[in-house]
């Protein structure tokens, strides 16, 4: 569930496992067109309505023509909950890897009956050097899942910020990085405005705190 950057790294993941076969689903269709050119073998758009769950199961179990053994959640809101909850066989497993929402009103008495497991994972840290070896050897590419890429001054920070607040084209995750040779000095000649800048988390959805990342970095590096 979900074709944003969690999704297709789980995609590519899951291919650098050996999932035999891989279905995404998404609401955006140009993100879904990313997932097939990064190797989903079916792509299937869905409504961001409750009530179409239904439908839309059937639609993701004829798609992966098999019981579903896992599924992976990487939006984290009722409906992609429930969705992959109902979607998945009896006895399979089901990931809760997005965490949009901090609470959420789900059917787990039926999936209870049905024996599906929810796994639950966040940041384990015994698995970056098995990503950092996949990188390594090729076995996983991210490079497709670069958009857009900034220099580090002040006028193309802003610029990347205003991109991923702002939707579009952007698949949402804006790194900065900065070459030996490049620096950028704050009116009280420091790089106080690096650590800011590169960690600085912006929301599509929250255009209050989109703007705050952005307000506080133009503060740090002017006079």
């Amino acid at each position: 569930m979900g074709a944003g950057p969690i999704g297709l790294i789980t995609l590519l993941a899951s291919r650098a496992f050996g999932a035999p076969r891989v279905v995404i689903v998404d609401v955006d269709d140009r993100r879904l067109s990313i997932a097939k050119n990064l190797g989903a073998d079916e792509i299937i758009h869905v409504s961001t309505n409750i009530q179409d769950v239904d439908e839309e199961v059937i639609k993701i179990q004829n798609a992966m023509g098999s019981g579903i053994d896992v599924s992976f959640d990487c939006v984290g809101y009722n409906k992609t909950m429930t969705t992959a909850l109902n979607a998945t066989q009896s006895g399979g497993k089901v990931c809760l890897i997005g965490l949009a929402l901090t609470e959420m009103t789900v059917p787990l008495t039926p999936s209870a009956a049905r024996e599906v497991d929810v796994i639950g994972i966040f940041r384990y840290r015994n698995t970056w050097p098995l990503c950092i070896e996949f990188l390594k050897t090729g076995k996983i590419d991210v490079k497709p899942l670069i958009t857009h890429r900034f220099r580090f001054s002040q006028e193309e920070v802003e610029q990347a910020f205003e991109t991923s607040a702002g939707g579009g084209s952007a698949i949402k995750k804006a790194n900065l990085s900065m070459r030996k040779d490049t620096s950028l000095k704050t009116a009280g000649g420091d790089d106080s405005c690096l650590e800011l800048a590169v960690s600085a988390r912006v929301s599509p959805f929250d255009e209050e705190a989109a703007s705050t990342p952005l307000t506080e970095f133009r503060k740090a590096c002017s006079c």
